[in-house]
């Protein structure tokens, strides 16, 4: 048996769906060898490869001829899966964008089982015409989709019926332990995220704390490219409550000083940060934006879930949650109570049985 991931970045960068990858790393060590197929590495490496992975980069690039580099990328991609599955009955291929399974060859869609990951909304992760079509022509050769939650098991069903054999739901697993107590009530708010503008709404996020009281702090932590750091770094530059703290190395530990979470991303695929900050016991603020967010959030009771993009409402509800200590410690031990549904081991057991079978 082995088990082979197929995705555009190498997993020792940041990211969800990296941070997926190395847990079905250490779900499957020991059962078999492990590759990991990857377009692009990564600018900076933020985690060290694992022992017993075989790392294969699939991408090409030519300066000024990007549709070359693109047609030779998805041939060495067909080439190196082909190489990976020398026997595919003994492989479990794990994707996490449908478009993957157009650059199968044949003998190995057929033979291999094959996992197709949701990694975003599903109106986004099949929403074009290409991933309609390759559903149409593909989807019979999954023989398991994993879907963040049981709305979007519901959803997957009516919009695509009978289109996938086999659908689980397993969320994403939390990095870190459960915190024992509650975090302490202050104003003190923290954001984790990858420094991305276009996806995480930085702008926004500045423009809420520059509404609010002047006692309300942020720090922002996160690493990205040198373009998209310096433009936050000007971004926050004129605000004496607003920081950027860079990476953070131990998010346990940052997390501990902290009172709120808080996202204004303009979309995620399910906010993994987010059960970490819950994990801790800390409130989260958001913009529903995406449709996990009310799953991993009990508006009015572990956090409160903005309607997008209302800046205002989003300074009240802070306002709210930070004005009032009892208020505080009741969303606070919400948020603990429902770390469980996220725990690590219970995420893990989860994979195990799609992957050891």
């Amino acid at each position: 048996m082995s088990l082979i991931t197929i995705n555009p970045m190498k997993s020792t960068s940041l990211g969800g769906v990296e941070t997926l990858i190395r847990e079905l790393q250490a779900v499957y060590a020991g059962s078999g060898p492990i590759t990991e197929l990857y377009e692009k590495p990564s600018e900076k490496d933020e985690f060290n490869e694992r022992k017993g992975v075989e790392y294969r980069c699939f991408g090409i690039s030519f300066l000024g001829l990007a549709i070359l580099s693109k047609i030779l990328t998805k041939f060495r991609q067909i080439l190196f899966l082909s190489r990976s599955c020398s026997s595919g009955h003994d492989a479990t291929v794990v994707l996490f964008h449908p478009n993957d399974l157009l650059y199968m060859p044949a003998r190995v869609r057929k033979e291999a089982r094959v996992i197709l990951v949701q990694t975003n909304r599903l109106d986004v992760f099949f929403g074009g015409r290409l991933e309609h079509f390759v559903l149409r022509r593909y989807a019979r050769f999954v023989d398991v989709i994993s879907v963040y939650t049981d709305q979007d098991e519901k959803r997957l069903a009516e919009e695509y019926q009978g289109a996938f054999s086999r659908t689980v739901v397993i969320p994403r697993g939390c990095k870190i332990d459960t915190a024992e107590v509650a975090p302490t009530h202050s104003k003190k708010l923290v954001a984790i995220a990858r420094i991305d503008e276009e996806q995480k709404n930085f702008t926004a996020m500045v423009s809420i704390m520059r509404n609010l009281p002047s006692d309300f702090s942020l720090d922002i932590y996160g690493g990205g490219s040198a373009s998209e750091v310096a433009a936050l770094n000007k971004l926050v530059e004129p605000f004496d409550k607003v920081r950027y703290m860079g990476v953070t190395v131990d998010v346990q530990e940052t997390l501990s000083n902290y009172a709120v979470f808080i996202m204004t991303s303009h979309y995620e695929g399910f906010g993994q940060t987010l059960i970490e900050a819950r994990s801790q016991g800390l409130p989260i603020v958001a913009f529903d934006t995406f449709d996990a967010l009310s799953w991993i959030v009990d508006d009015g009771k572990s956090g409160f879930v903005v309607p997008a993009y209302d800046e205002a409402l989003f300074v009240k509800k802070l306002e709210l949650l930070c004005g009032s200590k009892e208020l505080y410690a009741s969303f606070a031990e919400q948020s603990l109570l429902k770390a469980s549904e996220t725990d690590r081991a219970v995420v893990r057991s989860k994979w195990f049985k799609e992957l050891i079978h």
